[in-house]
C-alpha cells in the first residue's frame, strides 16, 4: 500500500508540478498579452487623436474658405470706395457724372500726390455755371463714394471785364479736394 501511496504521490507532485508550470505559462503569456493590446491601444489613441486633429484643421479650413467666398462681394465693394493708381479715372469720370447733373462746365485744374507729411490725392476741381448749379455740384460732391475733404471751396462771381469768362456762366467755383481714400 505504500508504494501504492508513493505512486500517487508522485504523479500528485508531478501533476502538481506540471499544472504550476502550465499556469505560470498562462499568466505570462496574459501579461504579454496585456501589454501588447496597451501599445496597440496608445498607437491607436494616438492616431486617433492625430485624425481628429487633422479633421478639426479641416473644418477650420472649410469655415475660413466659406467666410472668405461669403464676403467677397462685400469686400469687392469695400474695395470700390478706394482709389489707387489705376482707379483714379473713376474718381475723375464721377466728377464729370456729377457735373452733367448739376449742369456746370466742369475743369481739372491740378491732381496731385499728397506732400511728405500728408498722405492722399489732392484735386483742384472748377464748376462754372449759375449760382445755383455751381451750389448744386458742390452739394453733389458729397455724394462721391470716396473719402473726399473739401479743403478749400470758392464760389465767386465772374467780372465782365475777363474776355476768359463766358458771360453765360457769371459764376465759377474752385474746390480744392483731397481724397483720403487713395491707397498708394
Amino acid at each position: 500500500m505504500k508504494k501504492i501511496i508513493m505512486t500517487f504521490l508522485q504523479k500528485t507532485k508531478l501533476f502538481f508540478a506540471l499544472s504550476v508550470l502550465f499556469m505560470t505559462v498562462m499568466i505570462l503569456l496574459y501579461i504579454s498579452m496585456v501589454v501588447l493590446i496597451k501599445k496597440k491601444t496608445v498607437a491607436y489613441t494616438e492616431m486617433s487623436q492625430d485624425t481628429q486633429t487633422q479633421i478639426d484643421a479641416f473644418y477650420a479650413l472649410s469655415k475660413q474658405k466659406k467666410m472668405v467666398s461669403s464676403t467677397a462681394d462685400t469686400r469687392e465693394q469695400l474695395s470700390s470706395y478706394f482709389i489707387d493708381q489705376g482707379s483714379v479715372g473713376n474718381f475723375f469720370e464721377k466728377l464729370e457724372e456729377i457735373a452733367e447733373v448739376a449742369n456746370v462746365e466742369f475743369s481739372i485744374v491740378s491732381a496731385r500726390l499728397g506732400q511728405v507729411d500728408d498722405e492722399g490725392l489732392r484735386v483742384q476741381v472748377s464748376a462754372d455755371g449759375t449760382f445755383r448749379n455751381v451750389y448744386h455740384f458742390f452739394t453733389l460732391l458729397e455724394t462721391v463714394p470716396f473719402g473726399v475733404n473739401i479743403t478749400t471751396l470758392e464760389i465767386q462771381a465772374n467780372t465782365v471785364g475777363d474776355a476768359s469768362i463766358d458771360t453765360r456762366q457769371p459764376w465759377r467755383g474752385v474746390f480744392d479736394l483731397e481724397v483720403v481714400t487713395y491707397l498708394e
